[in-house]
């Protein structure tokens, strides 16, 4: 044994010669296993081979760490011996183990990013309540789906849900069960969807559906009336008991048309429930012109009257007999 040895082991009475128990009784208990395996492995005049360790200083049990070199000779007489150098490499570990931690620190850092990245795109995407894909979100995938179905034999349709007097369940029931009837809504027509279905909440107590099958404008119209008569079924919210009632737009992008954007036909949709709302409850039908041109020919007079408005289009007269109010 050198003065170095004695040093990193901490042995105070710095001996030439020593026991090898003494050294593997400072061993830390975690790595005396490998320590000693690489005793057994030596062969005589084979390669040296390295091991890495922690002990506790015989002095001060102070946790070091020892990089340990080690190769069996065999001397003239025959005898075998250990030759070994150590070093003492605890700031090295120490660095390793500080930059290891920094790398975990690092990657838990970028996972937390990359979750709350996710989490804002999805609130993003969804609406809160229901936890439905929200308008920007069917707006996307209904632009996705007429891009598909462009020059294919896909039929895409959207169907416009709005709930029948849905202020009045809010005002006679509390916010609480307007709450849960929306949520009921959305696992409504969630089960009755299909793999291929696009559920989505537009907005306040409006859903939507997207279809892209083969199906014609019957087919979409048993759908629709087989989603009214499941909002139909009675529900039971915090011991009410009631029934609601729905209007249903429905517009489609038939096989073979003319590409129309996501923008049309979600206006097409909602013309057609508003004309459905326009005739009671439990309506549904399907866009068409006419419908439109209605809507067009609704709106023009008020239209014009607020404009008159804003251009002080209108001239007030006042007749001389008029008595004044008392």
């Amino acid at each position: 044994m050198d003065s170095r040895i004695s040093e990193i082991y901490g042995l105070s009475d710095r001996p030439e010669h020593i026991d090898i128990q003494r050294l593997l009784d400072l061993i830390h208990p975690d790595d005396l296993k490998r320590s000693q395996a690489l005793e057994l492995s030596l062969v005589p005049d084979g390669p040296p081979l390295s091991e890495e360790f922690r002990i506790y200083r015989e002095n001060d049990a102070a946790l070091r760490h020892v990089r340990h070199l080690a190769r069996l000779v065999r001397n003239e007489d025959g005898e075998d011996i250990v030759v070994g150098i150590n070093w003492d490499v605890t700031d090295e570990a120490r660095l390793r183990q500080d930059l290891l931690t920094a790398k975990q620190l690092a990657e838990a850092r970028n996972f937390e990013l990359d979750r709350a990245k996710s989490d804002i795109e999805y609130a993003a995407m969804h609406d809160y309540l229901t936890s439905l894909p929200n308008r920007r979100y069917l707006e996307d995938e209904l632009t996705r789906r007429i891009s598909i179905a462009t020059g294919t034999d896909t039929h895409v349709a959207l169907v416009q849900i709005d709930i029948d007097d849905f202020k009045a369940i809010n005002s006679s029931y509390g916010h609480e069960a307007g709450d849960m009837v929306l949520r009921h809504v959305a696992r409504v027509l969630l089960g009755l969807s299909k793999h291929n279905d696009f559920v989505g909440r537009m907005g306040g107590d409006e859903f939507a559906m997207l279809w892209s099958q083969e199906r014609g404008s019957s087919s979409l119209q048993q759908v629709a009336k087989r989603i009214l008569l499941e909002l139909a079924k009675p529900i039971t919210v915090n011991d009410a008991h009631f029934r609601i009632s729905a209007c249903i737009g429905l517009s489609s992008l038939e096989v073979g048309a003319k590409a129309s954007s996501a923008t049309e036909l979600l206006n097409e949709s909602d013309l057609a429930m508003k004309a459905a709302k326009s005739k009671g409850r439990g309506q549904i039908l399907h866009y068409t012109p006419e419908i439109r041109a209605t809507a067009s020919l609704d709106r023009t007079p008020s239209d014009r009257l607020m404009r008159a408005v804003d251009e002080n289009a209108f001239v007030p007269f006042t007749s001389p007999n008029t008595m004044p109010v008392r």
